[in-house]
């Protein structure tokens, strides 16, 4: 639970904790340090402005906190991940944030960018 969201309340996310057993495939699956300094910013940052007109595509989104803080402040989102074990657990979230709140879930895509295609 992160006291983060704001206007309608904390942002409930499913994370993988550090440690041995999250494994280094799990990478997406966590919540860094620096997501929360993101989120924080973008919260101070928007803190009084419930209806940004902006459209943001987050890469390497994982737990999708930054795209939903966003999001709970009017911003068009599209949440990304490259690693296809992450992609369940943020579109996951994002149901989670949409059920929650009053604001459309934002599209969860697999952007892989080692792929030639």
């Amino acid at each position: 639970l992160l006291p983060l969201a704001a206007p309608e309340g904390d942002l409930q996310l499913r994370i993988v904790p550090f440690g041995a057993a999250a494994g280094r495939s799990a990478v997406g699956a966590k919540l860094w340090p620096s997501a929360l300094l993101a989120a924080g910013w973008l919260r101070r940052t928007y803190a009084f402005d419930s209806g940004l007109d902006l459209r943001i595509i987050e890469l390497g989104s994982g737990t999708g906190a930054c795209g939903l803080v966003a999001a709970a402040h009017g911003a068009k989102v599209v949440l990304s991940d490259g690693e296809a074990r992450t992609l369940p657990l943020l579109r996951k979230n994002a149901a989670d944030f949409a059920r929650r709140t009053a604001v459309a879930e934002p599209a969860s895509v697999r952007l892989d960018f080692t792929s030639e295609e």
